[in-house]
């Protein structure tokens, strides 16, 4: 089944932009609180790993130093020492390498261990703290699709030792919170259009083209805290008939010190 991405640009209602921060900022900082856990099972691991390798303690201690010595260079513009620094820093983690993975291999079980807490079951702290947010105001959503990226991210630096960046509103260009229609298959795209849905209500004007705005409420958080971001979007091409919406986001770039908005529905 072919999936069609459609996307609109919105206009938000000022009264309503109080919710729709709050919504952002509650999924960065889970996204972030989920970083900080991982972060910290990730020390404890290495720590691990370590006591029992004197020369992984050797190394590590090492590049603790070069870094020392590195930002004493940057502080004074020394260049050439910035250089040979690096090269020393380069050849201790190639050095490093092997012995991490072997060391992980040895202790495989005691790691795994450590990072039980890290997942997507209910009894893992990292959904906790998805509970947390939606308890907080956090759409289920949006807080489902953070845990996901959190993870995901996580799997892709678990076995080489990478790290993960904390997610920065000054640094972060675009985010997005999500609707997601569990009905298998979606909905129709008619059901939507037609207000007859309680997590987004969308009346569309007469036909479409440039300046041709219709109307949206989309739901923020729970149905119990009734918020919903209101506004306009700009209906510039028809949607495709018979099409059953799975997924719409409401998208948020930040260009200087201004916002813009759009959605972006996922149907099928």
């Amino acid at each position: 089944m072919k999936t069609i991405i459609h996307t609109y640009g919105i206009r938000v209602d000022k009264e309503c932009l109080p919710d729709v921060f709050k919504q952002f900022n509650l999924a960065r900082g889970l996204y972030n609180n989920i970083v900080a856990h991982i972060s910290v099972k990730r020390e404890q691991a290495n720590q691990d790993l370590m006591d029992n390798s004197p020369k992984l303690q050797m190394i590590v201690a090492q590049l603790k130093e070069l870094n020392e010595q590195f930002k004493a260079a940057k502080s004074i513009n020394d260049e050439d020492a910035l250089i040979a620094i690096r090269a020393k820093e380069s050849a201790l983690k190639k050095e490093s390498s092997p012995l991490w993975k072997e060391a992980r291999k040895q202790h495989k079980d005691a790691i795994a261990l450590i990072f039980s807490s890290i997942g997507r079951t209910k009894e893992s702290f990292t959904y906790q703290l998805r509970c947390n947010a939606v308890a907080d105001g956090l759409g289920s959503t949006t807080a489902d699709d953070t845990l996901d990226t959190a993870l995901k991210a996580w799997d892709k630096v678990r076995k080489d030792g990478g790290k993960l960046s904390f997610r920065n509103v000054r640094e972060r260009k675009q985010d997005h919170i999500n609707i997601r229609f569990t009905c298998a298959g979606g909905i129709p795209i008619e059901v939507l259009l037609n207000n007859e849905h309680g997590m987004l209500n969308i009346k569309a004007p007469s036909h479409a083209g440039n300046r041709c705005y219709g109307e949206f409420a989309f739901r923020l958080g729970s149905a119990k805290a009734g918020k919903y971001a209101n506004g306009t979007w700009e209906y510039h091409r028809e949607f495709p008939k018979d099409t059953n919406v799975t997924t719409v986001r409401l998208v948020r770039k930040r260009i200087g010190e201004e916002y813009r908005y759009k959605t972006q529905q996922k149907s099928c």
